[in-house]
């Protein structure tokens, strides 16, 4: 079942039209860290080093992540670089989670933070949130721009 700003059908969502409901999915999962994790989260930068704590927590156990908590917490790091960066969000039925688009689109940055998130706690502290967050200034710096998941 989708979330609230998640594709429900084959088209995608039309960019900016399900801010509000990823934004609130956001708030949802840092009340999700603050409540059942002790962790607050205030949509910064260093925040994510928080997340990147807990994730790493279901990666030594070897615990599978709920695919919802996933889900919310990778709208959580794509607020994060929405706030940062800007950018709007578009929702492909082929791709789970939203993909944050930031910058013009000749050199623009696709942002795919449901699968770093998935990722995360499948490989380790190799894909450590916060190194995947910087790498938006040089990848909009770029020709092209690029896709960062």
């Amino acid at each position: 079942m989708p979330l609230p700003g998640e594709a429900d059908g084959p088209a995608a969502a039309a960019p900016g039209s399900n801010e509000a409901a990823i934004a609130q999915n956001a708030r949802i999962a840092a009340q999700i860290y603050r409540d059942d994790y002790e962790v607050p989260l205030d949509f910064s930068r260093a925040s994510l080093a928080r997340v990147d704590e807990i994730l790493g927590r279901f990666h030594d156990s070897r615990t599978k992540l709920p695919t919802p908590f996933g889900r919310l917490t990778g709208y959580y790091v794509s607020e994060v670089a929405r706030k940062e960066f800007g950018g709007g969000y578009f929702v492909i039925d082929e791709e789970p989670g939203s993909i944050l688009v930031i910058g013009p689109p000749e050199h623009g940055v696709i942002y795919h933070a449901y699968d770093k998130v998935f990722g995360r706690v499948q490989n380790g502290p190799e894909d450590d949130l916060t190194f995947f967050h910087d790498g938006i200034p040089d990848t909009l710096r770029r020709p092209g721009g690029g896709h960062l998941v």
